[in-house]
């Protein structure tokens, strides 16, 4: 009898060792600020503005290696982007059960943004913003002694570079709304082999409304597409 009982406890439990809670809670493409810093590292996500510890296995080396080449200070938070879950693990404190983020997969960093439910710091004047993407293509770095197309806004002007010529003229602010004079560009007449100048200008043409995201400046056309992105470059 005790034989039967042991036989049939023994063929419950494989019948129901699968039917047990599972311990993941998501697991999706997830996009946030990470800190590092004294041995522990910490995810909080944007939108949701929850944080996680990160577990050190599975990709989190990627993670890792990345913000140490991108952050020169411990303890700064970045922007990633990973593919993960988050599971129930047991903390280095004694805590028991502690929702916990595993990275399955690295998938890019961005220093300079911020989660958008976050204040930015960039000012749209008086700063030198550089062209990093037209119309979805990212721009290449310039040749040595090339200009960098980029502009910068100050009291109603407009200056830079187009990524060959000098340019200037004037702009005009309305709310969100962004728009150049009518009359186009000042302009130098230099021709630059591979440049980005036709491009540039005329997105800068389609300009309607302007978004900063974090160290970043993004223009769109009347229907909501983006034409431009620039990049923060300090003057002071």
């Amino acid at each position: 009898m005790k034989k039967y009982l042991l036989f049939l406890s023994l063929i419950t439990a494989v019948l129901f060792s699968g039917c047990t809670s599972p311990k993941v809670a998501t697991n999706n493409t997830k996009t946030g600020m990470f800190t590092y810093m004294a041995d522990a590292a910490m995810f909080k996500e944007c939108g949701t503005n929850k944080s996680f510890p990160v577990a050190f296995e599975d990709d989190y080396i990627s993670l890792e290696r990345a913000y140490s080449k991108t952050v020169s200070e411990a303890g700064r938070a970045v922007m990633v982007s990973i593919e993960g879950e988050v599971v129930l693990q047991d903390g280095m404190d004694g805590q028991v059960d502690v929702p916990t983020l595993i990275v399955k997969k690295f998938i890019s960093i961005t220093p300079k943004e911020v989660c958008q439910n976050q204040s930015s710091k960039a000012r749209l004047t008086d700063t030198y913003w550089k062209v990093t993407v037209i119309k979805d293509k990212a721009v290449p770095f310039t040749k040595p002694k090339a200009r960098e197309a980029h502009m910068i806004l100050s009291n109603g002007k407009v200056k830079g570079s187009s990524g060959c010529n000098g340019l200037g003229g004037t702009y005009k602010l309305d709310g969100d709304k962004l728009s150049f004079s009518d009359k186009g560009f000042a302009s130098t007449m230099m021709f630059c082999e591979g440049s980005v100048e036709k491009e540039f200008l005329a997105a800068l043409k389609e300009m309607y409304r302007y978004e900063i995201k974090g160290e970043y400046l993004e223009v769109f056309d009347k229907n909501d597409n983006r034409l431009i992105r620039f990049e923060s470059v300090y003057l002071y």
